[in-house]
């Protein structure tokens, strides 16, 4: 009788550690679910943060041609001007 209540105990260990051990587990795989959301959103971020960086560049581009253009015409123009003020 003395091996009945250590066996009893022994089993309601082991169903307890087995329970804890779920729980952890459990846990853990919460806390990767957890991590992997947050660096998926992370690398969204970044990447919407790329392409806009990329947007600037390249209106930055256009505008500069626009603006060399526009400098190029005023300068054709002031030219012109000059010549008719001079005749």
């Amino acid at each position: 009788m003395g091996l009945l209540p250590k066996d009893i105990e022994s089993r309601e260990g082991l169903a307890v550690a087995g329970e804890l051990l779920m729980s952890i587990s459990k846990d853990e795989r919460e806390r990767a679910i957890f991590r992997n959301r947050r660096i998926a959103r992370a690398d969204q971020e970044s990447n919407m943060i790329a392409a806009r960086r990329e947007g600037y560049r390249e209106a930055d581009e256009k505008w500069q041609g626009t603006v060399a253009e526009k400098d190029s015409r005023i300068a054709e123009l002031e030219a012109k001007l000059a010549k008719y003020e001079n005749d």
